[in-house]
């Protein structure tokens, strides 16, 4: 498990997260490697162990090559008296993220072919099935 104080936040990732998330780069101060740190606020330890359920949950997913992976979790109690839980999960570099390459190449007229489309479809349906298959469902996916 990780502490808080492993990681120096570089920059605040923008347009993340809900109204109590918040998402970061960091950098692990131990081997100088990028991390996405995801810190969800809690008011109470109710809610916290709401969030820390699917903390639990999503370090159980092993290495998916469409799945971004999750490394470890940290909890710590804010000076007002809230709870942070907070996320550690694999660093998508920019040019990596497919809504970003997607207006890229919207901005450039230039269109995937039909057998590009097929693979990612492939992509999206076996990290669908693997999802399932470990009983973890992700809630921006709608039936």
């Amino acid at each position: 498990m990780y502490h808080r104080n492993d990681f120096k936040k570089l920059s605040l990732i923008q347009g993340s997260g809900k109204k109590n998330t918040k998402v970061y780069l960091v950098e692990y101060l131990k081997d100088g490697k990028l991390y996405v740190l995801k810190e969800v606020e809690a008011k109470d330890l109710d809610k916290l162990n709401d969030y820390k359920e699917e903390a639990v949950q999503l370090s159980k997913l092993k290495v998916h090559p469409n799945i971004l992976q999750i490394f470890g979790y940290y909890f710590h109690q804010t000076k007002h008296n809230s709870f942070r839980l907070g996320i550690i999960s694999e660093y998508l570099h920019r040019d990596q993220n497919l809504e970003v390459v997607y207006h890229q190449r919207e901005k450039q007229r230039l269109f995937w072919s039909e057998d590009q489309l097929l693979l990612m479809m492939y992509s999206l349906i076996d990290a669908c099935a693997y999802l399932e298959s470990v009983g973890v469902c992700h809630r921006d996916i709608k039936p």
